[in-house]
């Protein structure tokens, strides 16, 4: 038996990321940030540097950018980002993994509490979440909005592992970046890292990498006993 059977042996829940993770939408919420900052502070950011600030907080990403000034702007880019966003999931261009409704389905199905924990503000959530028919697979919804302190901060999960009524060593995070796994492992769940092989994060000790959510859902359906 692996390290990662005998982990997910005590695992009662999971509490997902949602973009990354479920949800095949960085690089819209990229270009999405991009059209936000040209047209709101008049200036052009770097996709990558971006892109390495993806599950943080909206607030978290503008700080890091721009400082304390950026912050003042915020409602006002957040305003631009979320409209360009929402143009991008009504044109097909962020879907979900293929795999997505499968491992969450599979998971309903013997018992386990699912989570949800997510840099993006509860309005937007609320409305990804049904839009993507994943409402009736939550047990639980957490966040950026609603906890003080963000992504790295473990804050998040722990209030979703909480509300199902758990200690973090009975849950799994399930997450694509840094962000995810880090947080998850200091408060004792065991992280599990998709759809982005980490080269350092994955020689980490007790960090469980799958190089996309299809072969995490593979593992799962063998582990789970799902014949089909």
């Amino acid at each position: 038996m692996s390290w990662m059977q005998e982990a997910l042996g005590r695992v009662r829940a999971f509490i997902f990321d949602l973009d990354g993770t479920l949800l095949d939408s960085v690089d819209a919420h990229i270009r999405s940030w991009l059209i936000a900052f040209e047209d709101v502070l008049n200036t052009s950011v770097d996709y990558r540097e971006i892109k390495n600030l993806i599950g943080l907080s909206g607030k978290d990403i503008i700080r890091r950018l721009f400082g304390v000034e950026g912050l003042k702007r915020y409602w006002a880019v957040r305003y631009v980002k979320d409209r360009a966003f929402l143009k991008e999931v009504r044109e097909g261009v962020a879907v979900l993994y293929p795999s997505a409704l499968k491992l969450l389905k599979m998971l309903k199905a013997k018992g386990y509490g699912i989570g949800m924990a997510t840099s993006t503000p509860i309005y937007m959530a609320l409305h990804l979440i049904d839009y993507y028919g994943l409402a009736s697979y939550l047990d639980v919804l957490v966040c950026g909005d609603e906890v003080s302190r963000g992504k790295p901060d473990p804050e998040i999960f722990s209030k979703a592992i909480e509300a199902l009524g758990l200690s973090a060593r009975w849950a799994a995070v399930v997450g694509d970046t840094p962000y995810d796994a880090l947080p998850a492992r200091e408060i004792g769940s065991l992280p599990i890292l998709v759809n982005k092989y980490d080269d350092k994060l994955c020689r980490a000790p007790n960090i469980a990498c799958y190089p996309t959510l299809e072969e995490f859902t593979s593992f799962v359906k063998k582990i789970l006993g799902f014949s089909t």
